[in-house]
């Protein structure tokens, strides 16, 4: 067996899923206990931030992937990059905010990805309708969620920036905002008389916009 330094990306890889898919899913009483301890003393707040940081691993990979596709050694290279960032929000979260930490973590996190990633001219934005739902299932780490997670962020920062008409207009079909059901680009072209091409195009502003707000 050749030594980890030596590994392809790929063995890499499937090396870090296979150590995240043995990390226990943070079940709500869990989660609740370790919320508390953030508010405690340093010794209890650091471990408690050291476990949240864990358990979010799998979503940290799973919205890398997203964005990175079958490119292994991207891949891991935004995910490390990312750890830092996880942390941080981890650390600095408000614990008497009303916005649910896996939402915080969420949002900001795949801002962070899709800005690095822009920034160095290697964004591709998925070509998959099915990213409408991120089933992490079918990875095997045995969790899932939906863009639901982000509508209560992402209708907040829509009210504050100065998106058009047809920018909040696709955002709001595209994410599920006003009725909870997300929509392919497919379906958002049909309803606004547009390209496919061009929901993404305006999806991808609107989103930057927010991020730069």
């Amino acid at each position: 067996m050749a030594p980890k330094d030596f590994e392809s990306p790929e063995l890499k890889l499937n090396r870090l899923e296979e150590e995240i898919r043995e990390i226990p899913e943070l079940d709500e009483t869990t989660l609740a206990r370790l919320m508390r301890k953030l508010d405690g003393p340093d010794k209890d707040k650091n471990s408690a931030i050291d476990d949240l940081c864990e358990g979010h691993l799998w979503l940290l990979l799973s919205l890398t992937k997203e964005y990175t596709g079958e490119d292994a050694a991207l891949t891991l290279e935004i995910y490390e990059n990312n750890l830092p960032i996880l942390r941080l929000l981890v650390e600095s979260f408000d614990t008497v905010s009303s916005t649910r930490l896996r939402t915080h973590i969420t949002w900001r996190l795949r801002q962070s990805i899709v800005e690095e990633l822009s920034s160095r001219e290697l964004l591709t934005m998925p070509d998959d309708d099915e990213t409408n739902v991120v089933d992490f299932k079918s990875t095997g780490f045995g969790h899932s969620t939906t863009r639901e997670i982000l509508a209560e962020d992402l209708n907040k920062a829509m009210k504050v920036a100065n998106l058009t008409e047809l920018e909040k207009k696709v955002l709001i079909l595209r994410f599920g905002l006003s009725d909870g059901n997300s929509r392919t680009l497919e379906e958002v072209a049909k309803m606004l008389n547009i390209t496919r091409e061009k929901v993404r195009e305006i999806e991808t502003a609107a989103l930057r916009c927010l991020r730069n707000r």
